[in-house]
């Protein structure tokens, strides 16, 4: 009797775990883009909101294209203020693999209900390595 119950909590157990909603975690799978995808984003004069995410100490003045400078370290007001819409197709950067800031910046986003977020993680360096245009503030 102790095997056919035990075998039968096994067997339910999966199946259990499937129904359960997923975690924040798991919900959470940070969605990310490649220099040359973006560039044809741009190159499509496709719509979205492109984030710089470096804090001030390491704000340089050069942006991507169109780019936004928007701390990490933003407020939610400040985020609500510059990006409204919440559906908007959003780009994070920051300077490159070594910054952590776009992946804050990414995580707030998320967490305020933006959903349609990517993270360029390899950032202004890799981008203006591949030659692609960049803009001064």
């Amino acid at each position: 009797m102790f095997y056919k119950i035990l075998s039968m909590i096994l067997i339910a157990t999966p199946l259990a775990a499937i129904s359960q909603p997923p975690s924040t975690m798991e919900q959470q799978m940070q969605t990310t883009i490649k220099a040359d995808e973006l560039k044809l984003w741009y190159d499509q004069q496709r719509p979205m909101v492109v984030i710089d995410a470096r804090s001030e100490k390491y704000f340089d003045g050069r942006l991507l294209p169109d780019a936004i400078w928007l701390p990490s370290e933003s407020s939610e007001n400040d985020i609500l203020a510059t990006i409204p819409n919440k559906e908007s197709l959003i780009v994070v950067y920051c300077a490159g693999v070594k910054c952590p800031a776009s992946g804050w910046l990414y995580g707030k986003l998320y967490s305020m209900g933006y959903l349609n977020i990517y993270e360029y993680h390899e950032g202004i360096e890799e981008w203006t390595q591949k030659g692609y245009p960049i803009i001064n503030q």
